[in-house]
């Protein structure tokens, strides 16, 4: 991203014409990714959302059927990672021109960190997936910290089947005592204890939190990140903190001496039942992806999926094929895919085909063919992209697609895109077309920001009716804003405006319609938000004798609440609408409740009620109820089930829909899963499918310079081996038998630092050598090393201040140096005395406490020279010795004495006349 102007010629010079041409573009009333004669998947309100982690969150999506066609369309709301859907994805049917809003709510998990995300929601054609469409919304998390945690101790590696132990030290930065509830979550479902509890906490005051992990058998290393989530009772704050142990087995495997590329193959079986008809098959997918290199640099990727599966069962999926590679200038895709382009011109369609693209020196290429796979449209097209980068901000394109159809058609557009300082995004297209014996013109421009305090978009299109690329006879335009002020009152706002038969044509309708949504929200404590939005809408026929001339007002509140481990949100919005044309005059309203409950770090539940009466129509419907419950349990470490029933009801029809699933993942990684699905009443339909997936690791080639290193640790006194020794080479580790015999069989060629990374299996002994030991590996020639362990020493000792009984004879003018005269009277320890400890290479330091001692423990046996900083020595006195050398044996202890006594001085009395 660029985030100056220096170094960027162009930049200076392009920005006037940028922003006249995104002027210019936005008098057209132009906009974002809506399909013309497709499907079109819009926003139904605002696009950005400021929330709190643990918020239960509902987006209405608009989904209109413009294919000519009933279609069976199916939707998937792709969500971040550990992010929870409440409401479930089932097919719905729309018929030619129907249009319906569609009510996701998706849960915000409490581990989800501050900052922005993208949610994208998806809908295609189930039996022509290359009819498709989907839009983006924003989402940003807020972070608002009461509490700190951190990990205070954790191993880097862990020993298969052994348990180990994760310290987190939680502090308390607030002004008042609070009750705090933390919950551990292992990501490869190790048992844990405790899993999950309370503890109090006052001000300023920290506590640790001890969690033992209880890792399962594994074949293969693998990497558990233990997280702590932590909350204040009662409040809305979440922190949390982890820790990535590398769990391996006891030896290394002899395949890792092999570059691989992680795959799998799954069989599935899937059956459907419907009005006493029963169909079944089977359908095996093979997939893989990964780097044919260790540097990275290459890979490819590929899926063999057959056969297909639709017609017999709702579950079932359709078949796909393709190969893809990649390197840092070269790609290539070969097979079934979503081949783009530009929004302008091949926006995204599925089917099959192939693409290459390259890329060097800031000037890049592209081209693809496919065609399509179903359907009835038979349409294929070839796509040519090339461009330069301008910057390091500024992309440059020139695009061409020629396309095959029901008319064929070719179509041109220049692309360009710039990262300006500060955050700005902006995104400019102009593209023409010829075809049917028509030219048509399109353009296209988008600006967003979401770095700054004020986060806002905008972005329009406009299509003429001549237009033959993705985009056609229509206009768009979506602009919107969102200040979030973090305790206080904040804004926000969004308008929208679309425009259809822009040459307003007698034979259909001309619909424009505007709408406009200012809002404010806030959130106070403890775990309480709420939200009052105002919203205009009209949509009326452009052409002189139109059909409809509707205008609709609305108000809307909603209250989001966190409480423990229950989160609830509601709203409610009521509205009137008069259709002028018919003289109508209806109520609207809309009312949404969802909750979210962790009952316990096993068991989740949720549900959600929708009741829609006329809210986004645009003439009055009868009104339509929803019902759904979510459960979700984790019975064992590795198995999963889940739950949900809804119930959907209008005065005209209802339906019920019940699904439920059952994942188990076995000790080899390899996973059972069974879904059922039953819809409608007693006459409904059942669907079921069955997979059994299983991971598999496809060798490249052997590793260069591969060689082996091999060792023993063991008991330097006694000679017995040490088992259960966790040693670490590089990224590699192994553990040691019963006899100390240890082994890194695939190790390749170089100098590396062999280390002990779990002394606590280790008790009371230390190694004989400074650890980690430089080893070096050589190139096809096994390595030994062996590591001797003995009891270790602890050195200890007293500084003191003696003072000395001859001071009054000094004073006098006598020989005070005479042993007999100073006899110690008192001793007191000496504080803060710098002690310095040193065996060879190795140095410790320590101060002396308040009665003058220090110790320090775990340390080799051997020749230690102890001595006394000069600079800590207090003034006006003298050391009895500055260092002292002593040979300890393994097991030894010692208790050294230094002593500190004034230096005296000889007293001359002068005569006084």
């Amino acid at each position: 991203m660029t985030r100056g102007r220096k170094g960027r010629p162009w930049a200076g010079a392009a920005a006037p014409v940028c922003w006249l041409a995104w002027i210019f573009l936005l008098s057209w009333a132009s906009a974002p990714c809506a399909q013309t004669h497709g499907l079109s998947v819009r926003p139904a309100r605002a696009e950005l959302f400021v929330e709190e982690p643990r918020n239960v969150t509902t987006v209405p999506f608009t989904v209109e059927n413009r294919t000519g066609r009933s279609a069976l369309l199916e939707s998937r709301l792709l969500l971040p990672p550990g992010w929870r859907l409440i409401t479930p994805e089932l097919p719905f049917e729309l018929a030619n021109g129907q249009s319906a809003v569609r009510l996701v709510s998706f849960l915000i998990p409490e581990t989800a960190r501050g900052g922005d995300y993208e949610i994208k929601y998806e809908v295609q054609d189930r039996q022509q997936p290359a009819t498709r469409d989907a839009y983006s919304i924003r989402v940003q998390v807020l972070a608002r910290p009461r509490l700190k945690i951190q990990v205070l101790e954790a191993p880097e590696i862990a020993v298969n089947a052994q348990p180990y132990r994760v310290v987190f030290l939680v502090q308390n930065s607030g002004n008042a005592g609070v009750t705090v509830d933390f919950q551990a979550h292992s990501s490869e479902g190790n048992e844990l204890e405790p899993r999950s509890g309370a503890f109090e906490l006052q001000p300023g005051e920290t506590t640790n939190v001890a969690i033992l992990v209880k890792p399962a058998a594994i074949r293969r290393p693998q990497q558990d990140n233990l997280t702590l989530a932590v909350s204040v009772r009662g409040g809305t704050k979440k922190e949390s903190a982890s820790a990535a142990v590398r769990v391996v087995p006891r030896m290394g495997a002899a395949a890792d001496a092999y570059h691989t590329i992680p795959a799998g193959v799954a069989t599935s079986f899937v059956a459907r039942e419907a009005g006493g008809v029963r169909k079944y098959g089977w359908q095996t997918d093979v997939s893989a992806a990964g780097t044919l290199d260790e540097e990275g640099k290459r890979s490819v990727a590929f899926r063999l999926r057959v056969p297909d599966l639709r017609g017999r069962s709702t579950l079932g999926t359709y078949d796909e094929q393709w190969f893809a590679y990649s390197d840092p200038n070269f790609a290539v895709h070969v097979g079934d895919g979503i081949y783009a382009l530009s929004p302008l011109t091949a926006y995204g369609r599925y089917g099959r085909g192939a693409r290459i693209s390259h890329e060097s020196g800031g000037w890049h290429w592209s081209a693809h063919r496919m065609s399509d796979r179903f359907g009835d449209e038979n349409k294929s097209e070839t796509a040519v992209s090339g461009g330069y980068d301008l910057t390091p901000g500024t992309r440059i394109d020139v695009n061409y697609l020629d396309q095959h159809g029901i008319v064929p058609s070719s179509v041109y557009s220049l692309r360009s895109r710039t990262k300006w300082t500060g955050g700005l995004d902006s995104d400019i297209e102009v593209a023409r077309s010829d075809g049917g014996g028509e030219h048509g013109y399109a353009y296209r421009a988008s600006a967003s920001d979401f770095s700054n305090p004020i986060r806002y978009y905008a972005s329009a299109w406009r299509a003429d009716a001549s237009y033959r690329g993705h985009f056609r006879d229509e206009a768009y335009a979506i602009a919107g804003f969102d200040y979030p002020r973090h305790g206080q009152w904040g804004l926000r706002g969004h308008y929208r405006m679309h425009s259809s038969n822009l040459d307003a044509q007698p034979t259909r309708t001309a619909p424009l319609e505007h709408e406009a949504t200012i809002g404010t929200s806030r959130t106070f404590a403890p775990g309480t938000s709420i939200g009052i939005d105002y919203t205009h809408r009209d949509r009326s026929d452009r052409r002189p004798t139109p059909d409809f001339r509707l205008t609709h007002d609305s108000a809307r509140v909603s209250v989001g609440r966190t409480l423990g481990t229950v989160s609830v949100h509601g709203s409610a919005e009521l509205g009137y609408s008069e259709e002028a044309v018919k003289n109508l005059r209806f109520g609207t309203s809309l009312y949404l409740l969802s909750a979210y409950w962790q009952a316990t770090a096993s068991q989740s539940y949720s549900a959600y009620a929708f009741y829609d009466d006329s809210a986004y129509a645009n003439e009055h419907q009868s009104a339509q109820t929803t019902f759904g419950l979510n459960a979700n349990y984790q019975l064992w470490r590795s198995t999963l089930v889940g739950m949900n029933v809804q119930h959907t009801e209008s005065a005209t029809a209802g339906h019920d829909a019940f699904n439920v699933s059952l994942t188990h993942q076995f000790a080899n990684q390899h996973r059972l899963s069974l879904t059922a699905r039953r819809t409608g009443g007693l006459d409904g339909q059942t669907d079921l499918m069955l997979t059994y997936a299983a991971p598999l690791a496809l060798p490249v080639r052997r590793k260069k310079d591969m060689s082996s290193l091999m060792g023993r640790i063991y008991d330097a006194e006694t000679g017995k081996g040490l088992a259960n020794a966790v040693l670490s080479l590089g990224a590699s580790a192994a553990v040691s038998d019963e006899n100390g015999e240890f082994s890194f069989p695939a190790v390749t060629a170089g100098t590396y630092h062999l280390a002990i990374d779990r002394s606590d299996t280790l008790a009371h002994k230390v190694p004989v050598h400074k650890l980690p030991l430089q080893v070096a590996v050589a190139a096809n020639a096994p390595s030994r090393v062996d590591i001797p362990l003995v009891r270790p020493v602890t050195l200890s000792g007293h500084v003191a201040v003696h003072e000395s009984t001859g001071a009054a004879d000094a004073a006098s003018g006598d020989d005070a140096s005479s042993p007999a005269e100073s006899r110690n009277a008192s001793a007191a320890g000496a504080q803060n005395i710098l002690v310095i400890m040193q065996n060879g290479e190795t140095e410790f330091k320590r101060l002396t406490d308040a009665s003058g001692s220090f110790s320090l423990g775990g340390l080799p046996p051997g020749r230690w020279t102890i001595r006394i900083a000069d600079d800590s020595i207090p003034a006006g006195h003298d050391l009895d010795a500055r260092q002292r050398v002593i040979d300890l044996a393994p097991g030894e202890r010692t208790n050294l004495e230094f002593r500190l006594t004034p230096k005296l001085r000889k007293i001359k009395m002068l005569e006084v006349k």
